[in-house]
């Protein structure tokens, strides 16, 4: 995310970690801005890592982890950067929570949303999953 600083998601991000029963959270940074809340993300999670500029140079970061699933804070968003996603550096990637979607790149089966982003009653029309 390029979010972990003093900002509205990176708030978000806090709270979604205190509540997470996993205890292995490595966070990924793409962002330059770092204060007390960047620390606290530091704190509640496994490990913070700033990536490289270069997308490839980054998802060789993200892969050395060996990764179950990544999920992209910031896909679309100012600051995203949606590259990295597109070299599967994890074996799943998840978008989450700016683009309810699957975004279209390889790897990227998952969709992570609720009532308000998906509306039951409109899956069946609206989702298709494709091998």
């Amino acid at each position: 995310s390029a979010d972990l600083h003093y900002h509205k998601a990176s708030l978000m991000y806090a709270a979604i970690l205190r509540r997470s029963p996993t205890t292995d959270t490595h966070l990924f940074y793409t962002g330059a801005k770092r204060d007390a809340q960047t620390a606290s993300l530091q704190a509640a999670a496994t490990s913070l890592t700033v990536l490289p500029s270069g997308d490839p140079e980054a998802a060789l970061v993200i892969n050395s982890f060996a990764l179950h699933t990544l999920i992209d804070l910031n896909t679309h968003n100012r600051g995203g950067r949606p590259g990295i996603g597109a070299l599967s550096p994890s074996a799943s990637l998840v978008a989450y929570p700016d683009y309810p979607g699957t975004v279209g790149w390889p790897g990227r089966a998952h969709l992570a949303a609720d009532r308000v982003t998906s509306p039951p009653e409109l899956s069946p029309s609206q989702y298709t999953l494709e091998s």
